[in-house]
């Protein structure tokens, strides 16, 4: 399929940003409702096709003054290095969204991201210093864990833009559950969360999915909180 991207795109200095996507011939079972607490996606279906209406908070993180405590017994059945690594972070900063900002710049200047097909695991991650999304994924789910916070594996597509172009790349990430209260995204390969994010069904598989292509072709004002 081809559809075409009606891609509304706002400053990153703005703490919500709004995304329209206009799918002309999309699988309606590949893609879902979907809400936490820094993103919202909408499905609406038109006469032209699947709008995907998105909005994300991109400075979500900066208002997480949750103050972490160590779960010692998840910790235990980590490999060590893993603890070494939580431990060093949680002496910068002991608060989430602190913390959050300095797991991501030390997953960027520690492990170096790899298309390949290498073992995704943490000991290989952090043996080998190369990863995918998955391998991002599992190491910074056991350092999260190690720090007492929960999460689980999200999957969909990060629209990366290319010179105007959007190209949707099959991704994984990570949502973060604190308490049983607050759910939101975090996307331990790179900093903040934007509206750049499709969600997709849990149960599909990506072989599945056809990669589509879009275009930038509009940009609207800024949406205040």
């Amino acid at each position: 399929m081809t559809p075409l991207l009606l891609f509304i795109l706002l400053s990153p200095i703005q703490e919500l940003v709004n995304v329209e996507l206009l799918l002309p011939s999309p699988d309606p079972a590949i893609f879902c409702d979907y809400g936490n607490d820094n993103f919202h996606q909408r499905l609406q279906p038109t006469a032209q096709g699947l709008k995907i209406s998105i909005v994300a908070d991109t400075n979500y993180y900066e208002k997480l003054s949750f103050r972490l405590v160590p779960d010692p017994v998840y910790a235990a059945a980590q490999d060590g290095r893993v603890r070494e690594i939580c431990e060093h972070l949680l002496q910068q900063d002991p608060y989430l969204g602190p913390f959050l900002k300095n797991l991501n710049l030390y997953l960027r200047s520690h492990i170096r991201y790899d298309s390949e097909e290498i073992a995704q695991d943490v000991p290989a991650v952090l043996e080998n210093r190369r990863a995918n999304c998955v391998g991002f994924s599992n190491l910074a789910q056991g350092l999260l864990g190690c720090a007492g916070i929960h999460s689980r594996f999200a999957k969909g597509f990060f629209l990366e833009n290319r010179h105007g172009e959007l190209s949707p790349v099959a991704h994984r990430w990570l949502e973060v559950e604190i308490n049983g209260q607050r759910r939101f995204f975090f996307d331990p390969q790179y900093p903040g969360f934007a509206s750049a994010y499709i969600v997709v069904q849990e149960e599909v598989s990506f072989p599945q999915v056809e990669k589509f292509k879009g275009f930038l072709i509009q940009q609207i004002k800024r949406v205040s909180n």
